[in-house]
């Protein structure tokens, strides 16, 4: 039955009041007693109004007045209410845990989240585009949790983030993950890096290595990494993975240079 009188603003300004900004239909449904059509056509006039936002089938966000104007609020506010609405675990990777982690100049148009199988579909809508990428599952060291407005955010540390952004360095480009590497080593503690290593392929230790080793001279981190390596089995291994098959082998990491390296810093 529905409730006399339920106001949808009172209800929005009763969950900013707890500190949250995203609330579910299943909610408006319980709170309100209308039935699931007649609250989503609601719902959807104050998405017209840009009162709220829908993120995903059933998922409300709602847009707080200082980001009225640009009617979008940052990701980093809602993500995680999303994966627990989805129960998935997840956390933040790649580019947006790298600017997160300080490296500034990259900020990304799109927002990166791991996540867990079954697959799960990217959002995709105006001014939304969060990219999900599936993992079989990571070590509790790979992740930090970073504080937020509305509650905490699980983040991949600086040195998860540096080993998942070369595993999945043909997303990104040989330079301009080269570039974040570069303005996350200065954060990076060796042995943290070191024993999340332990949970990556020998490929990517590898490349890893010979990346803060040999392009920008950060032996005294690269160490560390020599040290997992040396008890595993190393086969030589294309610094990128573009198609170009050239390039001279390198002794102490067994990685074949095949790319012209620009930078992006």
């Amino acid at each position: 039955m529905a409730e006399k009188g339920f106001s949808y603003i009172d209800f929005i300004n009763q969950v900013l009041s707890v500190g949250r900004i995203s609330f579910t239909l299943d909610e408006v449904i319980e709170k309100s007693g209308y039935d699931r059509k007649i609250a989503q056509v609601s719902l959807s006039r104050l998405i017209s109004k840009g009162k709220i936002l829908l993120i995903r089938r059933g998922f409300y966000v709602i847009i707080t007045p200082e980001f009225s104007i640009q009617r979008n609020i940052p990701y980093i506010m809602y993500i995680d209410d999303l994966m627990k609405y989805l129960q998935r675990n997840y956390y933040v990777s790649l580019l947006s845990a790298a600017a997160l982690h300080g490296a500034a100049h990259q900020q990304p148009m799109q927002f990166f989240v791991t996540t867990t199988m079954p697959f799960i579909r990217d959002i995709k809508k105006e001014k939304i585009h969060i990219s999900f990428t599936i993992k079989n599952g990571w070590d509790t060291s790979c992740i930090t949790q970073l504080k937020t407005r509305t509650g905490y955010v699980n983040v991949s540390t600086a040195e998860a983030t540096i080993l998942d952004l070369v595993e999945n360095l043909q997303d990104f480009g040989l330079g301009r993950v080269i570039g974040i590497i570069d303005e996350l080593s200065e954060v990076v503690n060796k042995n943290t890096l070191k024993k999340i290593a332990d949970f990556y392929p020998t490929s990517v230790v590898q490349r890893v290595g010979y990346i803060l080793d040999d392009l920008l001279g950060r032996e005294d981190i690269a160490k560390c990494l020599f040290a997992v390596l040396s008890k595993r089995n190393i086969y030589p291994q294309y610094l990128s993975l573009s198609t170009q098959k050239n390039g001279s082998l390198t002794d102490k990491w067994k990685i074949i240079p095949n790319e012209k390296i620009e930078i992006d810093i």
